[in-house]
């Protein structure tokens, strides 16, 4: 089996084992902290930003936004990507998405005047941390955890249960770290199979 769920739903027990965990399993799942996290795209008619513009960096509610229609992706729609972790984004899961989209407006508005609320033309909010079995982002640092937190939780149980995702990774909070757990995990479960399905008496060296 490969467990790949959110540490939220480890932490909450959502997912049953029989038999249970090992207790050191339990207690690096405990030790890691997972916050809120959402994105809102912004589609606006026309651009207002610089061509070259790369990541926009504000202390306001977006805090890190970057354009996601350059590069020849579109001529026509004007993407801004903002995403939204922590606090902020708890605290904004308490609204409703219109008035979660006029709070990023008016960060815009700061910046660039009174042209970002003209130009909008669609928006779209992906909060994870309201998505039922998934209740937050990536794992961040956490005072709790040691450098071997995260090799414990990606050890295998056995040859049965292998644990993956970007918790287990030392690149955690990053695709990349994802999607390298799961290569390490894939292959491991590769390479056990392997094993078992090679014939003993082929495998001895021949005299």
């Amino acid at each position: 089996m490969i467990v790949s769920v959110p540490i939220s739903q480890l932490k909450k027990e959502t997912i049953k084992f029989e038999p249970e965990l090992p207790m050191k399993k339990k207690e690096a799942i405990h030790k890691l902290a997972m916050s809120p996290v959402m994105k809102v795209f912004l589609r606006f008619k026309e651009k207002f930003w610089n061509d070259d513009l790369g990541v926009l960096l504000t202390n306001g509610v977006i805090r890190h936004s970057w354009v996601s229609s350059t590069g020849g992706k579109s001529q026509t729609s004007h993407v801004l990507t903002c995403l939204i972790t922590g606090e902020i984004a708890a605290r904004l899961s308490q609204l409703d998405d219109t008035e979660i989209i006029q709070l990023i407006l008016e960060d815009l508005t700061r910046l660039y005047g009174a042209t970002p609320e003209e130009e909008l033309e669609d928006f779209i909010v992906q909060n994870w941390f309201k998505e039922e079995y998934i209740e937050g982002g990536y794992t961040a640092p956490s005072l709790y955890e040691d450098e071997n937190t995260r090799n414990i939780l990606a050890e295998p149980i056995g040859d049965k249960v292998y644990f993956i995702g970007e918790a287990t990774s030392s690149k955690f909070a990053t695709i990349s770290g994802a999607l390298h757990s799961s290569h390490l995990g894939f292959k491991e479960i590769a390479t056990h199979h392997l094993k078992e399905r090679i014939n003993p008496r082929l495998a001895k060296p021949r005299l």
